[in-house]
């Protein structure tokens, strides 16, 4: 991208990440969670001030040699190469779009660049009105030892059979010995690179007991890995059910704020101890039988301080992105209600917006033109437009607080959670 020469700097290490190969299988639920690629990440040398131009016959040029993977396999059509060499504000969207791909923790680009209970009595129920906590002084400085149960998981639990695996580790149901119940265990490796996430991961889910996030019941610690135990969701995840939109079923609007309504829950629980999950999509939406809606992932959650109160580190998945967390610019709470807004997408259509697209083009997409409107916008109720809409302002100011989602005449009309459990339970497995 062209800058003055007082904008030229040395050159500067990118980390550069390899397309990943597709794969085509169907995986399971604790695939999609847990399954993470391995990091195979290249460090190249980059020079700052680059231009791209565009010709039909020799297509794009004019970026470094080490952008060609990501450019020319970018999806982007020639009206919108042509903004980006003849507008500014086009050109600088593109650049922060592409430093995105390049910079982006491994394990996060990774993702991006793949193409497409209440009788639980560790869970507390929702006070909307509950004072907001003080935000900490500084973020904690436990270790792994420190948050750890004594003793080994086969210890308390047996019949473990592995239902899932990943570069982020292997998960496992199993019953225990004293009552039979099932659990969900997570055994990942510890490595210098991921140990601060994995103490980050199991103290705010420690930490966190609420109705609508999945309990945590300990972690232990055995030579070169750390066992998560958690609960166990019979029935999947929000996917699961958005899948069968391709088979003629669909959601209803009730039953579609019944699930806002349960995450929304969950999320103001976690915002007002200032936590920010930063990757809210179906995926991490898990569901059990009685019709019971928890967030389940906190592999990106953020724990905000009184020295940092605001974030700009570049988490998440990218369809579900706000812009000010493509652009790497500070954002806080208001980032995961933009990614409640594509989720509500996601239920009305299946997919969320600019899906069909590779994501360097539809991170560009959504920096510089926002989210398209509602599919069959008329056939839905002003309610439900007005709230995807306003989840979705570019700006984070002009979006709502977790309260006025909430108390919104969508959310007020919910279903009652029996009939979404016969939802769960005429859903095939």
């Amino acid at each position: 991208m062209s800058k003055t020469p007082k904008d030229k700097k040395d050159d500067i290490a990118i980390d550069v990440i390899p397309l990943p190969k597709t794969d085509k299988k169907k995986k399971s639920i604790f695939q999609k969670l847990f399954g993470k690629k391995e990091d195979k990440t290249t460090v190249v040398s980059v020079k700052q001030g680059t231009h791209m131009t565009y010709d039909e016959k020799a297509g794009i040029s004019g970026y470094p040699p080490q952008w060609e993977a990501f450019i020319k396999g970018s999806g982007l059509v020639k009206e919108e190469i042509e903004q980006i060499e003849n507008n500014k504000d086009q050109n600088a969207a593109f650049e922060d779009v592409v430093k995105f791909h390049l910079k982006a923790e491994p394990s996060a680009l990774n993702k991006i660049l793949k193409p497409k209970s209440d009788d639980d009595d560790t869970a507390e129920m929702l006070e909307i009105d509950d004072p907001e906590s003080v935000l900490p002084e500084k973020d904690t400085e436990m270790t792994l030892e420190q948050l750890a149960e004594p003793g080994l998981p086969e210890d308390f639990f047996e019949n473990f059979s592995k239902i899932g695996e990943g570069a982020a580790g292997e998960v496992f149901l199993a019953q225990n010995k004293k009552d039979g119940k099932d659990f969900a265990l997570k055994k990942c490796v510890i490595t210098s690179k991921n140990e601060k996430s994995l103490i980050n991961e199991i103290e705010i889910m420690k930490n966190c007991k609420h109705v609508n996030i999945v309990s945590f019941f300990g972690s232990y610690l055995e030579e070169g890995y750390v066992w998560v135990v958690m609960e166990f969701m019979d029935s999947g995840c929000l996917t699961e059910i958005l899948t069968e939109y391709e088979n003629g079923f669909k959601l209803t609007e009730p039953q579609m704020a019944f699930v806002l309504r349960e995450v929304m829950r969950g999320l103001l629980y976690l915002h007002q101890r200032h936590k920010i999950p930063r990757d809210i999509k179906s995926d991490n939406i898990l569901i059990s039988s009685d019709g019971s809606v928890k967030i389940g992932d906190f592999g990106y959650a953020a724990q905000l301080t009184s020295q940092r109160d605001k974030r700009n580190f570049i988490v998440g998945t990218p369809y579900w992105m706000a812009p000010e967390v493509i652009r790497n610019k500070l954002y806080d709470a208001k980032a995961d209600i933009w990614s409640m807004g594509i989720m509500m997408m996601e239920m009305t259509g299946g997919a969320p917006p600019y899906m069909e697209f590779p994501p360097l083009r539809a991170l560009f997409l959504i920096t510089t033109k926002g989210i398209p409107p509602l599919k069959e916008r008329e056939s839905w109720t002003p309610a439900l437009v007005k709230l995807v809409e306003w989840c979705l302002m570019k700006d984070p100011n002009l979006r709502p607080t977790r309260e006025q989602v909430l108390e919104s005449p969508f959310v007020v009309f919910a279903c009652k959670k029996e009939e979404f459990a016969q939802v769960v339970a005429e859903t095939p497995k």
